[in-house]
C-alpha cells in the first residue's frame, strides 16, 4: 500500500502539470489539488520514517526496479482478490443445480457491478507491468508476464499459472536476472543427468552380461552332473541305484511313469543341451553389441569379464565346426544320425520347463 500510494501521488503530479500547461483557467482547483498532494506526501514521509530498517530501498531513487517489483506484486494480489470474489459470485452457476430467473439476474448484476473495479485493477497492473519490463536489460531472462484484459481475466481459473509470483522473489540473484548464468546452470544439470544415465546404463549392461555368464555356467554345471551320473549308471548297470549324487535326488523327484533313472537322465541331458544351445545362440547375437558398448563404457582397455572368454570359446568352436570334413581312407567321414533306424515311440508328453524347474535353472532371458 505504501508504494501504491506513492505511485498514485506521482501520477497526480504528472496530471496536474499537464493541466497547468493546457488549462490555466482552473488555477484554484490546481492549487487545491497541490495542497492535497503535499499533505499526502507529508503523510508518506511520516509513514516511511516509521518503517524498520533502511526504507530507502523502497522509496529511494537507487531502487526503481525493486519498487516496481513490489508494485507489480501488489497489483497482481489485488487482481487475485477480484478473481476470488468473482468466482464466488459465479459459483451458483457452476453447481449443476437449477436456479431461477431471479437468482440468475442477481448474479449477472453482481458480476456487472464488479466489472468497473476489475478494469481499474487491470489497467494498474498493465501499467506496472510495462514499467517493469522496460527496466530489464537485453540479456536478462524475460519473465512470462502476459498483458491482461477483462475478457482473459474473467476466464482465468484460480489455479492458472498466471498467478505464480516466482519471478518476483529473489530477482536480484544472478540465476534470476542473467540468462547466461541460467544457461550455465541448465548445462550443469544436463551434464549431471547424463552422468547418472551413463552410470545406470553401465550397471544394466554389466547385469545383463553377468546374467548371461551365470546362466551359461549353471547349464554347463548341471550338464556335467547329469553326464557323470549317466557314466556311473552305465558302469554299475543299476537302473535304481541310490547315490548321494545330487542328480540322483533330482531324477527320483521326476515322475515319468515306469521309466528308470537312465531314461530320465538321458531325457534331461537332451533338454539341458537344447537350452544350452539356445542360450549360446543368444550370447552370439549379443556379442557385437556387447563389444561396442564395452568400448564406449570402459574404453579400449582389457576386456576383463568372463563374458569375453566364453564368446572367444564359442567363436573357436564355430570355426572348428565350419572346417572341411577330414577324409579317412580316401573318402569323407559320414555323420551317422544317432536316431537313424530307431522307430519313434509315442508316450506321455512332458514339458521341458517342468524338468528344468526340478533342477533349479531358470531358462528365461534377462530383462
Amino acid at each position: 500500500m505504501f508504494l501504491d500510494r506513492e505511485a498514485s501521488l506521482n501520477r497526480l503530479r504528472a496530471q496536474l502539470n499537464q493541466m497547468t500547461a493546457t488549462n490555466s483557467g482552473s488555477y484554484d482547483d490546481i492549487v487545491q489539488s497541490l495542497v492535497e498532494i503535499a499533505s499526502s506526501a507529508e503523510q508518506q514521509r511520516g509513514f516511511a520514517s516509521e518503517l524498520p530498517g533502511e526504507y530507502n530501498v523502497l522509496i529511494g531513487q537507487d531502487a526503481p526496479r525493486r519498487r516496481l517489483q513490489l508494485l507489480l506484486w501488489h497489483s497482481k494480489s489485488a487482481l487475485y482478490t477480484h478473481a476470488v470474489e468473482l468466482f464466488s459470485e459465479r459459483q451458483p452457476l457452476y453447481r449443476g443445480t437449477h436456479i431461477g430467473t431471479t437468482l440468475s439476474t442477481r448474479i449477472i448484476a453482481a458480476i456487472d457491478r464488479r466489472k468497473g473495479p476489475i478494469e481499474t485493477a487491470i489497467r494498474k497492473y498493465n501499467g506496472y507491468r510495462a514499467d517493469y519490463l522496460a527496466l530489464l536489460l537485453p540479456n536478462e531472462t524475460q519473465p512470462d508476464i502476459p498483458e491482461m484484459t477483462y475478457r482473459v481475466f474473467v476466464n482465468l481459473s484460480l489455479d492458472d499459472a498466471f498467478w505464480q509470483d516466482v519471478y518476483l522473489y529473489h530477482s536480484r540473484a544472478p540465476w534470476a536476472v542473467n540468462s547466461d548464468v541460467r544457461s550455465g546452470i541448465h548445462a550443469m544439470l544436463i551434464s549431471q543427468r547424463a552422468d547418472e544415465e551413463f552410470a545406470l546404463v553401465r550397471h544394466e549392461f554389466l547385469s545383463a552380461i553377468s546374467w548371461a555368464v551365470n546362466h551359461h555356467a549353471a547349464l554347463k554345471a548341471k550338464i556335467t552332473v547329469i553326464d557323470r551320473f549317466i557314466s556311473e549308471l552305465s558302469e554299475d548297470d543299476d537302473e535304481d541305484m541310490e547315490s548321494e549324487d545330487s542328480a540322483a535326488g533330482v531324477l527320483t523327484s521326476i515322475s515319468l511313469g515306469d521309466c528308470g533313472n537312465s531314461v530320465k537322465a538321458e531325457l534331461l541331458l537332451s533338454i539341458l543341451n537344447s537350452y544350452l544351445t539356445k542360450h549360446e545362440a543368444l550370447m552370439r547375437s549379443w556379442s557385437t553389441d556387447v563389444e561396442s558398448l564395452w568400448k564406449q563404457l570402459h574404453g579400449n582397455g582389457p576386456q576383463a569379464h568372463e563374458w569375453f572368454r566364453i564368446i572367444s570359446t564359442l567363436k573357436s568352436a564355430d570355426q572348428s565346426e565350419t572346417a572341411p570334413p577330414v577324409e579317412v581312407g580316401g573318402r569323407a567321414e559320414e555323420v551317422i544320425d544317432a536316431n537313424e533306424g530307431v522307430d519313434d515311440e509315442e508316450g506321455e508328453e512332458v514339458e521341458a520347463s517342468d524338468l528344468i524347474n526340478h533342477i533349479h535353472i531358470n531358462p528365461q532371458s534377462h530383462e
